[in-house]
């Protein structure tokens, strides 16, 4: 279901409740990291690094710390419903849920210093945007809050469906709905800034490359967009299926599909190469982590329950390991 790399390692979670931790420099697996539950077992929803430790959200609501990647140091309890997406907020770590709530979390104490409330149904992200934490959700609204403020800041309402994906790029923030549009905020004025028409289907992730907007969407395609002229500049359709994943490594974009290829893009041509050894089954998550000499490798994972990782400089084979990475995600065509 996610993937999350720290230093060289790689850490994938599955709807079985495993995270496995691989070593890339070893191409090996270095930790199995499991819950206690023996039935009923939540699957992992979510995984985010913060300095050498990793924290993992499931889908009770629970999230645990982990030291390392592989020695349990805390879980935080409050979410009564499926955790959808956790970010790293100064010395805060900060959860969404689909019980509706974003929750701000010491680190040290383990304990919740805020509850937001007021979304009023799932919230699906949430994003760190300059000193804000702003959460998108089902209810159609992006919301921003503050470690000072019980209420929200701002109440940003403009999508007509579904908020699924944000992204700051440093001078707006950026989300993307199901509605089929991206829309640009200005977080001076809290105001809509552009609405990006193009996709003909929901918008299921966003990326900043090079200065520029990327949003990837169920249409099978990419969309790369001048955020200063708030115009298209390429329209990338090299994928059979939904994309359903993107990711920045050096100055490129990865783009993963569920027509099961990874595919690099380069910034000038806008070309794309597709990455040896496809998985078998729709791709749903990647990563990027270096090696021993700091060289990039991208990982992926995938319903085929398999983890590919490999260096989109050289021709070598990529590394194949059983990364447990099975999931219920839907297939998107």
């Amino acid at each position: 279901t996610c993937l999350e790399s720290f230093g060289h390692y790689l850490a994938s979670g599955a709807k079985n409740g495993r995270i496995v931790v691989l070593d890339i420099v070893r191409a090996e697996r270095v930790a199995t990291l499991e819950l206690q539950e023996k039935a009923n077992v939540p699957s992992v929803t979510c995984l985010k690094a913060f300095g050498d430790c990793l924290s993992s959200g499931y889908s009770n609501g629970l999230i645990k710390l982990w030291d390392n990647g592989s020695r349990e140091i805390g879980e935080l309890r409050y979410h009564s419903q499926s955790v959808s997406s956790i970010v790293v907020f100064q010395e805060f770590l900060a959860s969404g849920s689909l019980d509706h709530t974003v929750v701000l979390w010491n680190l040290e104490s383990k304990e919740p210093v805020k509850v937001f409330q007021g979304h009023t149904n799932q919230v699906m992200c949430v994003e760190v945007a300059g000193n804000y934490i702003a959460s998108g959700s089902v209810d159609k609204s992006v919301r921003l809050w503050s470690p000072d403020s019980d209420e929200a800041v701002a109440v940003l309402q403009e999508h007509t469906n579904s908020v699924e994906c944000l992204k700051f790029t440093g001078e707006y923030l950026a989300s993307g709905s199901r509605d089929k549009n991206v829309i640009l905020w200005n977080l001076q004025t809290m105001q809509k800034e552009a609405v990006l028409e193009g996709h003909t289907n929901r918008v299921s992730c966003l990326e900043v490359v090079g200065g520029k907007l990327a949003s990837a969407s169920w249409d099978k395609t990419i969309i790369i967009w001048d955020l200063e002229s708030k115009q298209k500049i390429q329209t990338l359709t090299d994928h059979a299926k939904a994309v359903k994943s993107l990711l920045v490594v050096g100055d490129r974009l990865a783009s993963g599909s569920a027509d099961c290829t990874v595919k690099v893009w380069d910034q000038e041509q806008w070309q794309g190469q597709e990455m040896p050894a496809k998985h078998e089954k729709a791709i749903t998550c990647l990563a990027a982590v270096k090696n021993a000499q700091g060289q990039d490798y991208i990982g992926s994972g995938s319903l085929d329950g398999k983890l590919r990782f490999w260096s989109p400089e050289s021709d070598e084979t990529p590394i194949v390991l059983d990364g447990s990475v099975n999931t219920s995600t839907h297939d998107g065509k």
